[in-house]
């Protein structure tokens, strides 16, 4: 699977967009989590959890 993530800075400017089948390098490196959830991807699904499991805050919006 392949999920498109965005990185932001501290004052909330995207500072870069990575589509990757690798989310977990990612979230590691992240001090928070925003989803953004059709509630269909699994992709999207896995990062919420693992995100979750690694004690990571996350928030989730879920879309239509």
């Amino acid at each position: 699977y392949s999920t498109t993530i965005g990185l932001y800075n501290d004052r909330c400017e995207m500072i870069a967009v990575a589509k990757t089948a690798r989310p977990k390098q990612m979230i590691n490196n992240a001090d928070r989590v925003l989803a953004i959830w059709n509630m269909k991807s699994k992709g999207t699904e896995y990062g919420i959890k693992y995100s979750q499991k690694k004690e990571i805050p996350v928030s989730v919006v879920k879309v239509p």
